[in-house]
């Protein structure tokens, strides 16, 4: 088994020379094994040392937790104005005075949160804007994640959540078809009324396993 082990792990790739990597159950306690000669045969578990392999089907978690930090974890695509994050169109914080508006009206614009460290990310709430007669608000958006802030992966397939369809004060739970670990959630806008205009929030999953 050496030979899969990247350079420099020579002592570790040793130490799991002879092991039986086993898959997963077979017909009662049998398991596809990789040794002896790397022939993948179904054996008995108790045969020889091993070690097991298992898919995890997913975490679940019973109860959940608002997740609002303040503006030094948030970052805008673009601010109306040139405003700062925390002021005036950069009050994007679930239940802000105003809301965060972008400075273009199109597709792409982001809201994005750092909840602080890598959690298990439920689902978001959003807001449209508070204040003022035009009823700004996002009226739909995709999520995309992060655990280092570099690399990003879809929610729930690139999935599209539709958020204040008709007015912009209700408070709109999306929540995810399983909870994702990630430390930066980024909502990204596809459709708005009026104004890009959104204010948001995570939910994060408590008492999970």
């Amino acid at each position: 088994m050496s030979r899969y082990f990247p350079s420099g792990w020579s002592a570790v790739a040793k130490e799991w020379d002879g092991l039986c990597s086993y898959t997963g159950p077979h017909g009662g306690n049998k398991a596809l094994c990789n040794v002896p000669s790397n022939t993948h045969s179904w054996r008995d578990a108790r045969q020889t040392p091993k070690f097991m392999c298992g898919k995890v089907e997913g975490v679940s978690c019973t109860k959940t937790k608002l997740v609002n930090p303040a503006y030094s974890a948030c970052k805008a695509s673009s601010i109306w104005g040139g405003d700062p994050i925390g002021r005036s169109h950069g009050l994007g914080r679930l239940g802000s005075s105003q809301a965060w508006s972008a400075r273009h009206n199109r597709k792409g614009e982001w809201w994005q949160i750092d909840a602080g460290s890598t959690k298990p990310i439920v689902g978001v709430r959003t807001q449209g804007r508070h204040g003022g007669t035009s009823n700004q608000r996002v009226t739909a958006y995709k999520v995309t994640v992060s655990k280092d802030g570099s690399s990003w992966e879809d929610v729930d397939g690139g999935k599209v959540f539709k958020a204040n369809i008709a007015n912009s004060h209700t408070t709109v739970d999306n929540r995810f078809a399983k909870p994702v670990l990630a430390r930066y959630v980024r909502l990204i806008v596809e459709s708005w009324a009026h104004h890009v205009s959104m204010r948001a929030a995570l939910d994060e999953g408590q008492d999970c396993s």
